[in-house]
């Protein structure tokens, strides 16, 4: 959907619009180095759509968002109803991998 810009106009561009600055997350925030000026209206109206959605970096983030926690539910539903796994005791002398 994007384009990549010519090294020209990378060197050349404004700073980027708020919406697209992520609190000092980024090493390299991606609106230096693509556009969407070459993009129609409805795609760009779609882009921004996109762009407002929050993706949760936290599994309690999620937690605290309805819809997440919808999406949650629905993907381990899928994953017991198509028996992925199989819940069993841990062997004696053994502990459980950690997660972060």
């Amino acid at each position: 959907m994007f384009f990549y810009d010519t090294p020209e106009h990378v060197l050349n561009c404004e700073v980027p619009p708020v919406r697209y600055l992520l609190e000092g997350k980024t090493r390299y925030v991606i609106a230096h180095y693509v556009s969407d000026h070459r993009l129609s209206p409805e795609c760009k109206a779609f882009v921004t759509r996109m762009d407002s959605i929050k993706i949760p970096t936290r599994v309690e983030e999620a937690f605290n968002d309805l819809k997440w926690l919808e999406a949650i539910n629905i993907e381990m539903e899928a994953l017991q109803k198509n028996n992925t796994w199989d819940i069993v005791d841990l062997p004696k002398g053994t502990k459980p991998c950690r997660c972060r």
